[in-house]
């Protein structure tokens, strides 16, 4: 729960459909963040 009292709640099926989603869109997400990000310096893990 954040500080606005917002909470997400899945079930296992959606949270496992999330989680495909998820990996599928991995490199556009990443490349999203990266090119949002404040900072000169980016920290590949």
């Amino acid at each position: 729960m954040d500080e606005e009292g917002n909470r997400m709640e899945f079930g296992a099926l959606e949270a496992l459909m999330l989680l495909d989603i998820l990996k599928n869109e991995e490199s556009n997400l990443r490349e999203m963040a990266d090119s949002a990000s404040p900072l000169s310096l980016n920290l590949k893990v």
